[in-house]
């Protein structure tokens, strides 16, 4: 089965109407600025969202932040996800997909406008290997930029802190996808069991607890109806606030118990490749989150509308652009309490990741070998564990989890060959009843506000 199969429209109709929606007006008060409490905003922090430094011409790189300089430098903290790890090395530790990396020099242009905190727990953060994060890691503490979302040596996350006006801010960071095939330390937080005791124990130590989570999947303008528990879930444990980012969308935010949840704030610096041109009309439509600090917790939160340039330097957004895309996020933040539409959503894209998955390991098989061991390794982490607890809970649709289940075990075991011919059938007729759970209407939804 084809992905083309899962629409009955040509995906070129699907575009335009997408694109109709996008842009149509929207009978929704814009809202860009929460008060949360009611006290005087001691310090600044700014966060930008995908950053990656990829394609720069070292005579051009400095100034990349030129656009929002204005709000950079009015910020006390300034935070993104590094989303390409920066390192001299060539050769990519992946088998299986595509490596991003910057070079040395381009650091110049984080140290220009001044960040003091990235987190380096992202997907692509051991495509270089242990050996390249180590190279990026070193980097960025000569450049004096601190690095949250990096495991320490006993396997337990790191909480970077940062002093400001009295003020003792905590970062973690965490991820649900990675490089399976780069073994070895350093290596990025992934979300877990650990995430819980880490929160609980950063809490402690600091004053105001930033979580980060880079997860879920490209291109939806709606989080996963899981992720948007889980992030809940962070608050009720200590952090004030969670931003999470991958999507290369923004997506809405919420207060949730006095403490805000930023789901997607979009690329903060990357280059508008066809891909992203191609992946969603707002990819190059991003957030800059001010949020004002106060001793135990956070008092104000701002959203900066922006746009990326086609070399992905972010600029601010003016005018009607501006007035769309705070809509837009507006809208997107009243459907985080509509929980039959996230089901809905959340639904749909499970069900379009399975048959991509499954496609996946099936060419792997062909493939045989290193790819093959790659491709099935990345069944251990919790984005495709995710997956697969969704197929599990459905009658029809258990025996492709319980396949999936069999070839991770058979990899572990050293027996994946024999065990993964034995699943070829179970492969080809199960996914005719993952398709009866596609509904692509709800797949249109969530790429809209």
């Amino acid at each position: 089965m084809y992905l083309s199969e899962l629409v009955p429209l040509p995906w070129r109709i699907l575009k335009t109407w997408e694109r109709i929606s996008l842009n149509r007006p929207r009978w929704i008060a814009p809202c860009d600025a929460v008060v949360v409490r009611d006290d005087a905003v001691q310090a600044r922090l700014i966060a930008l969202g995908d950053v990656a430094l990829v394609r720069m011409p070292t005579d051009k790189a400095v100034g990349r932040f030129d656009g929002v300089r204005s709000l950079l430098e009015v910020a006390d903290i300034r935070v993104a996800n590094l989303e390409a790890v920066v390192t001299s090395r060539r050769q990519s530790a992946l088998k299986v997909g595509a490596g991003m990396r910057a070079e040395p020099d381009a650091l110049d242009t984080l140290t220009a406008a001044g960040f003091d905190v990235v987190s380096a727990a992202n997907n692509h953060a051991l495509d270089y290997g242990p050996e390249g994060l180590a190279d990026c890691l070193e980097l960025l503490s000569a450049s004096g930029i601190e690095v949250c979302g990096v495991e320490r040596k006993s396997g337990h996350p790191r909480c970077i802190t940062r002093t400001v006006k009295s003020i003792k801010v905590g970062f973690l960071g965490f991820c649900d996808d990675v490089n399976t095939a780069a073994i070895g330390m350093p290596r990025p937080c992934l979300w877990s069991s650990e995430a819980v005791p880490a929160i609980v124990a950063a809490r402690r130590e600091v004053d105001v607890l930033v979580v980060q989570m880079h997860w879920g999947y490209e291109f939806s303008l709606h989080p996963l109806r899981r992720h948007r528990d889980q992030a809940r879930r962070a608050v009720e444990l200590g952090a004030h606030a969670v931003i999470c980012h991958h999507a290369h969308v923004p997506q809405g935010f919420e207060i949730w118990q006095g403490c805000p949840i930023v789901y997607g704030l979009g690329n903060g610096c990357m280059p508008i490749s066809s891909y992203m041109i191609d992946g969603h009309p707002w990819a190059d439509r991003s957030i800059a989150l001010e949020m004002g600090l106060v001793q135990d917790g956070i008092a104000t939160v701002r959203l900066h509308p922006l746009r990326l340039k086609r070399d992905g330097s972010p600029i601010l957004l003016v005018g009607d652009d501006k007035s769309a895309l705070v809509a837009g996020v507006t809208q997107m933040s009243a459907r985080l309490r509509d929980e039959a539409f996230l089901d809905r959503c959340e639904r749909a894209r499970l069900v379009y990741e399975t048959v991509r998955l499954v496609a996946a390991v099936q060419a792997a098989a062909v493939q045989g070998g290193e790819v093959l061991e790659e491709r099935v390794a990345l069944l251990e982490l919790p984005r495709q564990q995710s997956l697969i607890e969704f197929l599990a809970a459905h009658p029809r649709t258990f025996p492709l989890a319980g396949a999936l289940r069999a070839i991770t075990a058979a990899r572990r075991a050293g027996n994946l060959p024999a065990v993964l011919k034995d699943q070829t059938l179970e492969f080809t007729s199960v996914l005719d009843h993952v398709r009866e759970f596609y509904q692509w209407r709800d797949a249109l939804r969530a790429r809209l506000p």
